[in-house]
C-alpha cells in the first residue's frame, strides 16, 4: 500500500471527521465550518485541500468507491457470481455499519442536480467506475460479448447495487434484499447461460 502524502493524510482526517459529525449530528450538520472544526484545522484550510463544499461531497464518494475497489480486489473471484454476491454483502454490511454515510449520499446527489459543473464530475466518476468494471469483469462473460455489450451490463449490476442501497436503508429488511439479491443472480446467470446456448451448434 502506498503511503499518503501530508495532503492526502489531511483529506482523510477531514473525512473522517466529516464521519464523526453525520453519526453524531446527521447531514445538515456538514458545513465546512463544522467539520474544519471537528477535524482540527482552520476553515481556510479545508478550502486549501477543497476548493468548495461541493467537490468535498465528491471526495466522500469517490472515497466510499475506492474503498469498495480496495476490498474487492482482496479477493479472487472465480466467477460473475460471486462478484456480484460480494458487492450485495458490501451494501449490507456497509449500511448495517454506517447507515448516515448512505443517507448522506443521497442528500449530496440531489444538490449535485443543482450544480452543472459538480453533476459533470460526478458522472465522469460513475464512468471511469464503470470502465473498471467492464474490464475487471470481461473474462466472465462470453467471448463474443463486445465491449460495448460488457458496458451495457456493467451498467446494470451498477444499477442494481445502487437501487440496492436505496431500498435497503429504507425498508431495513436485510433477509428480504439477500432473497433479492439471489434472484437478481439468477436472473443474470440464466441471461448468460441463454447465451451459450445460442451459439451452440444444432
Amino acid at each position: 500500500m502506498e503511503k499518503m502524502n501530508r495532503s492526502q493524510q489531511t483529506k482523510q482526517k477531514i473525512l473522517l471527521a466529516a464521519f464523526a459529525l453525520l453519526k453524531e449530528n446527521g447531514v445538515k450538520s456538514l458545513s465546512a465550518a463544522n467539520i474544519a472544526k471537528n477535524a482540527g484545522i482552520s476553515k481556510s484550510s479545508f478550502f486549501h485541500h477543497f476548493n468548495q463544499i461541493e467537490d468535498f461531497y465528491l471526495y466522500i464518494l469517490d472515497s466510499i468507491i475506492a474503498y469498495f475497489n480496495q476490498q474487492a480486489e482482496q479477493h479472487q473471484f472465480d466467477n460473475l457470481e460471486q462478484f456480484i454476491r460480494f458487492s450485495t454483502r458490501f451494501v449490507f454490511d456497509f449500511i448495517d455499519q454506517s447507515p448516515e454515510v448512505f443517507t448522506a449520499v443521497h442528500s449530496f446527489l440531489d444538490q449535485f442536480r443543482n450544480s452543472p459543473e459538480t453533476m459533470k464530475h460526478f458522472v465522469h466518476m460513475v464512468e471511469q467506475n464503470i470502465a473498471k468494471w467492464s474490464g475487471d469483469l470481461a473474462h466472465f462473460f462470453p467471448k463474443d460479448f463486445d465491449k460495448q455489450r460488457i458496458e451495457r451490463l456493467s451498467y446494470l449490476l451498477d444499477i442494481f447495487v445502487i437501487g440496492l442501497s436505496n431500498h435497503y436503508i429504507i425498508m431495513n429488511n436485510r433477509s428480504r434484499y439477500e432473497q433479492v439479491s439471489e434472484d437478481f443472480i439468477a436472473m443474470m446467470l440464466s441471461y448468460l447461460e441463454q447465451q451459450n446456448e445460442h451459439k451452440k451448434p444444432l
